[in-house]
Order: structure tokens, then C-alpha cells, then sequence
């Protein structure tokens, strides 16, 4: 009593079929999470990576602190930057987040807070009695 290769096939096509199709699917859901892009950001880079970006591309370099940059976006159509309008187009980025760029040198830039803002400083008036 011999069964042949298709009959003892057929069965196990159709639930291969199924794992493939699966195992394809998710690969495809994991691939749209680590492109950290939700709907929403869809044409925006991180003002991190755009920075990281422009210091390769233009041979120079930003200081910021982390806290400064940190989930902060601009859009993706202000990545077309020129050595020419380098310092017009990061004034047009960063200003909407309440930075600018101050040169430093020909290569040197830092990220600071726009003139009258600060890292989550609020000034407040306060009153001291006592003696000394």
C-alpha cells in the first residue's frame, strides 16, 4: 500500500501556503514599524537626523543638547539645502521650534533657543524678609 507524492502533498500545500503568506505579512507590518514614520509624520525627518544629515553632506558640524532636539520634526521638502542658502534654510527650519543657529566659524554652528526662550526656565519674582 503505496501513496503517492501528490496525495501525501496536497494536505501540507495549503497550510504552507498559509505560513508563507502569514510569515509575508507580518514582515511587512514590522518593516512599517521600524520605519518610525506613523501616518500622521508622513514627509518629516527629525530635526536630529536632519541635522546629522546637513553636518555629512556639508562637511560641518551643530552642538545642541539632546533635550534642545529631542521630538522635533521639520519636513521632509526642507531637506533640499544648498551650501548657498545653508544659513536662510536653517533660520525657515528652526524657527518654528523656537531655535536658531548661531555660526560659530565657517564649519561650526550651534543650536540655541530663539532669543527669549529657554529649556523650560520661567522667570518668577520672589520676595526674601529676614535679616542679615
Amino acid at each position: 500500500m503505496q501513496k503517492s507524492f501528490t496525495k501525501l502533498y496536497a494536505p501540507w500545500s495549503a497550510t504552507l501556503l498559509l505560513l508563507l503568506l502569514l510569515a509575508t505579512t507580518t514582515s511587512a507590518q514590522q518593516l512599517m514599524v521600524r520605519s518610525g514614520d506613523t501616518p500622521g509624520e508622513a514627509g518629516t525627518i527629525s530635526l536630529r537626523q536632519m541635522l546629522t544629515n546637513l553636518e555629512t553632506r556639508f562637511n560641518i558640524s551643530f552642538n545642541y543638547s539632546p533635550t534642545q532636539v529631542a521630538d522635533k520634526f521639520v519636513a521632509g521638502k526642507q531637506t533640499r539645502v544648498t551650501d548657498a542658502n545653508l544659513e536662510s534654510q536653517l533660520l525657515k527650519m528652526l524657527a518654528p521650534l523656537g531655535l536658531q543657529a548661531v555660526k560659530l566659524s565657517d564649519r561650526d554652528y550651534a543650536i540655541r533657543f530663539a532669543a527669549g526662550e529657554t529649556a523650560g526656565t520661567k522667570a518668577q519674582e520672589v520676595v526674601v524678609k529676614g535679616s542679615v
